[in-house]
């Protein structure tokens, strides 16, 4: 009988195998039966267990007899880089399992320990024959991955406790969540509340699984190397690690962490990075698998914004299809990393940094930025971007252009060009947080 180290290397070479063939070549040699499925979109998890010849238990890894679990994640292209098309579900919640058993004896716990990740090359109407398998790897849980998932699961058990497992949403936690499983018909009971609340799985989010990819790729920095118990306790790691610069000008900090020219707009951005003991440019681990956006804000002596808090461009034909768990406004509203610079608009180098913080707005502001951002959603696929809301008239959320200049266009649902929007967090709505956080 071979060891648990011998089948954990044969499942190993059976997976490198797959990388590079297609999904019709790979299966055409173990389950040719399958091949005429394949013509349809299918389900491509489905397809990589019958090539592993395992079951897709929920109770246990999928290969029980190692501990490993088989998970497999469409990437897509964009910007030339590849990246997790969706979240990938982990196993289904009960609601009143989660409330008995603490993380240590939860299936959650057990499924995933030791995970193999296999990637592959998604594109729209393209038989799930020809997707490609890009890459394969067997993830072994490290502390920080542990501190995510038990935050999750915690989170979960809390809402429970109190009656509110309704009220839950996958955007409110970093890197894993909790995902809405079937259709908003899928309801089920939840034990201290007579509401019904929605079917849900315990999923990593795009950014965890993207993470990996670049981490199997290419190599990233762990800003804190150190174990931690909880996303709070990285997070006040990493302000510890801020906490000597506070009340000092930007020309001083770059002084002490490497020079930044502070010409470009990016300067304290990348000041920030320094300070965080990182280089001006290249992935952070944890940040990326939290799907931590950075933002550096610029304020006036009174603590005010300058300006509202922007983030990247949208396609009206994707952003009208996404619903409000799976949008990517939601992801990015997950966590946030603000730092705070007091100064005059134009000079950086004389900038006082004030202090940063970890925000994460749906904890305690979803309903209306869910408002908000719905009645933008209706707009845009209505093709009446300009009808939106202005900031003067929403509490949280607006849209206005983002672009180089006027000619950076882009298409409405209905073809009429318009200069490219993107979503802004309302310049008031980021002051009210930063007095929150008393910087």
């Amino acid at each position: 009988m071979s060891t648990l180290e011998d089948r954990v290397g044969e499942i190993l070479e059976r997976a490198s195998a797959l990388v590079g063939t297609t999904i019709g070549e790979a299966l055409e040699l173990t389950a040719p039966t399958l091949l005429p499925s394949l013509r349809t979109k299918g389900d491509v998890g489905g397809l990589y267990e019958r090539f592993f010849g395992v079951g897709g238990g929920e109770a246990g890894p999928d290969f029980a007899d190692v501990g490993i679990e088989l998970k497999s994640v469409p990437l897509i292209k964009k910007s030339g880089r590849w990246q997790a098309k969706e979240r990938t579900a982990i196993t289904q919640i009960n609601y009143r399992s989660v409330c008995d058993l603490p993380f240590d004896e939860s299936v959650l716990d057990v499924k995933t320990r030791r995970i193999l990740f296999v990637f592959f090359a998604w594109h729209p109407n393209v038989p799930s024959s020809d997707f490609v398998t890009l890459g394969a790897l067997l993830h072994a849980r490290r502390p920080f991955d542990e501190a995510l998932l038990r935050d999750a699961y915690e989170h979960v058990r809390e809402m429970t406790l109190a009656g509110r497992a309704h009220e839950l949403s996958e955007a409110q936690t970093p890197g894993v969540g909790a995902c809405t499983k079937g259709s908003g018909a899928n309801l089920v009971r939840q034990p201290f509340s007579e509401t019904m609340a929605r079917g849900r799985a315990f999923a990593f989010r795009s950014s965890f699984t993207t993470a990996l990819w670049n981490e199997s790729r290419a190599a990233t920095m762990l800003l804190v190397p150190a174990a931690t118990g909880s996303v709070a306790e990285f997070e006040r790691a990493v302000l510890a690690r801020m906490r000597p610069f506070r009340g000092l000008q930007a020309s001083a900090i770059s002084d002490r962490v490497g020079d930044v020219g502070f010409r470009a707009k990016s300067a304290l951005a990348t000041l920030t990075r320094r300070m965080l003991g990182a280089p001006a440019s290249g992935r952070l681990s944890e940040f990326e698998k939290m799907g931590t956006v950075v933002r550096t804000v610029k304020v006036r002596a009174d603590g005010r914004p300058y300006e509202s808090m922007s983030f990247p461009y949208f396609r009206p034909d994707e952003v009208m299809h996404q619903t409000w768990e799976e949008s990517t406004f939601a992801g990015q509203l997950a966590s946030i990393f603000v730092t705070v610079f007091e100064g005059s608009r134009s000079d950086r180098a004389a900038a006082e940094f004030r202090g940063g913080f970890f925000w994460h707005p749906l904890l305690e502001n979803e309903a209306v930025i869910r408002r908000e951002w719905g009645r933008a959603i209706e707009l845009i696929a209505a093709s009446r971007l300009g009808g939106i809301p202005k900031a003067s008239e929403t509490v949280a959320v607006h849209v206005r252009p983002h672009a180089r200049d006027r000619s950076d266009r882009i298409a409405q649902p209905d073809g009429t060009l318009v200069t490219k929007q993107s979503f802004w967090l309302n310049r008031d709505f980021v002051s009210a947080a930063i007095r929150q956080h008393e910087l």
